[in-house]
C-alpha cells in the first residue's frame, strides 16, 4: 500500500538515531535556510510580488495605516496593570465606556478593532470590488452602544480620510465581515483587526493581520506587530517575505538580514540531557517541569512556543524539563516570532480554529523559509470562518531545520495518544 504520510516512518528512524545509547549532540546551523529565488534587494513595491504585486502593496498599506492608528489611540485604551497576566482574557472591569468592551468569552474588544475592520472593509470594496471580505467582528455591539459606535466610526473616518463617513455606512462595512461563503473559486480577504487585543490595552504585543486567500489557500499575508518591529511583515506565495515601514511615507519592500536572538540556531544542543519522546511525561502547567533541573531555552534546547490552555498541561517536544517561552498576546504574535527567527517553532495544539487567527501567520512563516503544516504534515486550508486541522498546526523557523520539525510532529502525536 502506498504510504501517503511518510513522516511516521521518518520519525521512527529519527528517534532511533537521537535517543539510542546516548550520544547525540547537534547544531542547528548546519541546516541550510530555504530562501525564495526572489529574495533579493533592490525591488520596488510595484515590482515585487509577482501576479499578486498589487494586492501585496495594497495589503501592506492598509496594515501600515492600521498600525499607526493603534499607536495613536493605544494610550486612551490602556487598562490597569492588574490585567497584564498571560492569556487573552481580561476581567469585566477592563471595559471602558465608549472605548472598549469585554466579550462573552472574556476577551476584550476595542473601538480600534471595530474602526480598523470598518476601514479595511471599505478599502477592499473600493480596490477589489469582486472580492469577499471576512473579519472577526460584527456590528452588534456597536449598534447597542452609541458611544462605542461614535469612537469606532471616528477611527475608521480618520483612517479613510473621510470625516463625513456616515454611521450606517460604517456599520454596514463592519458587518460585511460576516458575509457568507460565495462558493468555489472566490477570493477572500481575511482580517483580524487586532489579534491579541489584550496586548494593545496592556502594553504587550499584538498583531494587525490581513491575508488574501483563494480557494482557502493564503497567497498574500501581512502582519504588523508595533510592540516588536517598526516594519510590517509582508508575504506573497512563492515570492518570499519583505518588510514595509509602518511610518507614513516610508519606502516599502525591504529585505533586511535576519538577526537571530542569542544565535540559538548555532548552539550545539546535547540531546542526551533530554527526556526521550514517548516517556508519557507532561510539562508546562502540569507541575512536572518545576525545580532546579529545568533546562534553559537557547542553551539546553531551542526556544519555542506553544498554544494550549495552560491548566491542561502539555507534552513538550524536548521533554518535560524544557518549557516553552512565553509571549502575549494571541496566536499571531507566535507566528510572527517564528517568521522572524526569534524562536525555533510554534505548536498550536487546538484542532478547531478561526481563520483570522492563523491565515496571515501561516503564510508568513512559510515564505520566511520555514514550515507551517497541520499535525499530520498536510497543508493548512482556511475553508471558512472556522476550519479544522488534524492534530493542530506545527510551525518551525527556517533556521530550525527538519530535526526540530520531527520532534514537534512527535509531540503532537503524543498529545493525541494521551
Amino acid at each position: 500500500m502506498k504510504n501517503d504520510n511518510p513522516w511516521g516512518t521518518l520519525l521512527s528512524l529519527v528517534f532511533l538515531v537521537f535517543f539510542a545509547d546516548g550520544a547525540t549532540a547537534f547544531s542547528l546551523h548546519s541546516q541550510p535556510r530555504r530562501v525564495s529565488s526572489l529574495n533579493r534587494l533592490g525591488q520596488s513595491p510595484e515590482d515585487w510580488g509577482g501576479e499578486y504585486a498589487v494586492e501585496a502593496k495594497a495589503a501592506a498599506e492598509m496594515v501600515c495605516a492600521a498600525v499607526r492608528q493603534c499607536l495613536k489611540v493605544q494610550e486612551s485604551l490602556a487598562v490597569a496593570r492588574g490585567e497584564d497576566s498571560l492569556g487573552t482574557g481580561v476581567s469585566a472591569s477592563a471595559a471602558k465606556e465608549g472605548a472598549s468592551d469585554v466579550k462573552d468569552d472574556g476577551t476584550p474588544v476595542t473601538a480600534a478593532d471595530f474602526g480598523i475592520q470598518g476601514y479595511v472593509s471599505l478599502k477592499v470594496a473600493e480596490l477589489f470590488p469582486d472580492d469577499r471580505f471576512m473579519g472577526e467582528e460584527d456590528a452588534t455591539d456597536l449598534r447597542a452602544d452609541p458611544a462605542l459606535l461614535e469612537t469606532a466610526r471616528g477611527i475608521a473616518a480618520d483612517l479613510a480620510g473621510d470625516s463625513n463617513l456616515a454611521a450606517e455606512e460604517f456599520l454596514n462595512a463592519v458587518d460585511r465581515g460576516v458575509e457568507k461563503d460565495r462558493g468555489k473559486g472566490e477570493r477572500v480577504w481575511i482580517l483580524d483587526p487586532i489579534d491579541g487585543t489584550k496586548g494593545l490595552i496592556t502594553g504587550k504585543q499584538y498583531i494587525v493581520g490581513l491575508a488574501l486567500t483563494i480557494n482557502g489557500k493564503a497567497v498574500v499575508a501581512v502582519m504588523g506587530n508595533p510592540g516588536v518591529s517598526p516594519e510590517v511583515m509582508v508575504a506573497v506565495k512563492g515570492c518570499g517575505l519583505r518588510y514595509w515601514p509602518a511610518a507614513e511615507g516610508g519606502e516599502g519592500c525591504l529585505d533586511p538580514p535576519r538577526r537571530i536572538p542569542g544565535n540559538w540556531h548555532q548552539v550545539n544542543y546535547d540531546l542526551t540531557k533530554l527526556v526521550p519522546a514517548g516517556s508519557g511525561a507532561m510539562g508546562w502547567g502540569s507541575g512536572s517541569a518545576g525545580g532546579s533541573a529545568v533546562r534553559r531555552a537557547g542553551l539546553d534546547y531551542p526556544p519555542y512556543l506553544l498554544s494550549r490552555p495552560m491548566d491542561l498541561g502539555s507534552p513538550l517536544p524536548f521533554g518535560p524539563l524544557c518549557a516553552p517561552s512565553e509571549v502575549c498576546c494571541g496566536a499571531q504574535v507566535k507566528y510572527f516570532a517564528v517568521a522572524r527567527g526569534d524562536v525555533a517553532g510554534f505548536i498550536q495544539f487546538q484542532e478547531k480554529l478561526k481563520s483570522w487567527d492563523h491565515a496571515p501567520g501561516v503564510l508568513c512563516v512559510q515564505e520566511s523559509g520555514g514550515v507551517a503544516l497541520d499535525g499530520q504534515g498536510n497543508e493548512v486550508v482556511f475553508s471558512g470562518r472556522e476550519f479544522n486541522v488534524d492534530g493542530g498546526i506545527v510551525c518551525v523557523a527556517a533556521e530550525a531545520g527538519d530535526r526540530v520539525r520531527q520532534l514537534f510532529q512527535a509531540c503532537v502525536r503524543r498529545q493525541e495518544e494521551e
